[in-house]
């Protein structure tokens, strides 16, 4: 799949912008060669420092994290909200390959998304 956005190899300083983070969609997408990628669609939270993204070119708090080479995906919600979703914390952990981390992120909802991934791009979002 190839990517408009900006590649990051230590996410590990950008995951804690994520916090508060309004969530607006979840993608998933099967490649042609079977690869399977995932878009988090956000809008962050402006009391957050953006100061590492802005650096990187980032303006919007529009913003799409598109993870590639998802392996191990685990989703759970509880499928009944009173609104959107916000992001509360995204945990990265070392996995059974240097190259590849394991991802946990918990919503405000009761959701949990885990898995593990060895690309992240990021990009503005333009909300329509």
């Amino acid at each position: 799949m190839e990517s408009l956005g900006i590649r990051i190899d230590n996410f590990e300083g950008l995951n804690w912008i994520w916090h508060d983070a309004e969530l607006y969609s979840v993608n998933i997408i099967w490649s042609d060669e079977g690869d399977i990628n995932l878009n988090l669609i956000a809008v962050l939270n402006p009391y957050e420092d953006r100061k590492k993204l802005i650096e990187l070119g980032i303006q919007s708090l529009n913003i799409v994290a598109e993870l590639q080479m998802i392996h191990e995906f685990n989703f759970t919600s509880p499928g009944n909200y009173t609104g959107r979703e916000f992001l509360s914390t995204w945990e990265i952990k070392d996995a059974h390959h240097p190259k590849v981390k394991r991802h946990q992120i918990e919503f405000s909802g009761g959701s949990s998304l885990s898995f593990t991934c060895s690309s992240i791009f990021l990009k503005e979002w333009e909300n329509t």
